[in-house]
């Protein structure tokens, strides 16, 4: 129960970062640490191109290795289930590894469900 508990914090944890504009809201609150975060250098870019998401910003303009393993849904998750296997033990790292992503995906699809439900009902 434990492991299928922290693969669910995972997975949730995935489709916050990469589904929604959590990461955005939250850094944008933290002005100090916009030398590393470039929020006001996006903001002003946005206003140009308004479908610009802020990972695409980060990614084409201060890219590199860490980033690049932060914006990898694969790569974090894998960090996350270590994270998370440490609680519950080393040897379910794999198990949770494999049912968070199974999980992100799962909820990728229920969302797209729930929106065409959604956008059907208007008519």
């Amino acid at each position: 129960m434990e492991v299928l508990l922290a693969s669910l914090w995972v997975a949730l944890a995935l489709y916050l970062v990469y589904e929604t504009s959590v990461v955005y809201s939250y850094l944008s609150r933290l002005p100090f640490l916009n030398f590393i975060t470039h929020i006001l250098e996006y903001e002003r870019e946005r206003k140009d191109n308004w479908s610009l998401s802020y990972s695409l910003f980060m990614q084409l303009n201060h890219g590199g290795f860490l980033l690049d393993l932060l914006l990898c849904r694969y790569c974090l998750g894998f960090w996350l289930a270590l994270a998370a296997s440490w609680f519950c033990g080393l040897q379910y790292g794999a198990p949770i590894y494999f049912v968070s992503q199974l999980g992100y995906s799962g909820f990728r699809a229920i969302e797209k469900v729930l929106f065409k439900v959604g956008e059907n009902s208007d008519e």
